[in-house]
């Protein structure tokens, strides 16, 4: 459980200000794409819209694969 919430801190938690704060200079979120994942719910998760995230990544339909790393636009 420790390790899913150093990985995944919810947003406005210490754990995601510390893990943004080690991310320093990098501007660009990323995130891995996991067994189950959709654009949706990624979307949801990073509070961001599915249109930025497509944007963003330049994904024209609802395709991912497990392994694909995808940019996450600052909010």
């Amino acid at each position: 459980i420790k390790e899913y919430f150093h990985n995944e801190p919810p947003l406005g938690t210490r754990l995601a200000l510390q893990k943004q704060k080690k991310a320093g200079k990098q501007s660009v979120a990323k995130y891995v794409i996991r067994r189950g994942d959709t654009l949706s719910a990624i979307a949801q998760r990073h509070r961001v819209s599915i249109a930025d995230l497509r944007s963003e990544n330049r994904i024209s339909n609802d395709r991912i694969r497990v392994g694909q790393v995808l940019k996450i636009p600052s909010t």
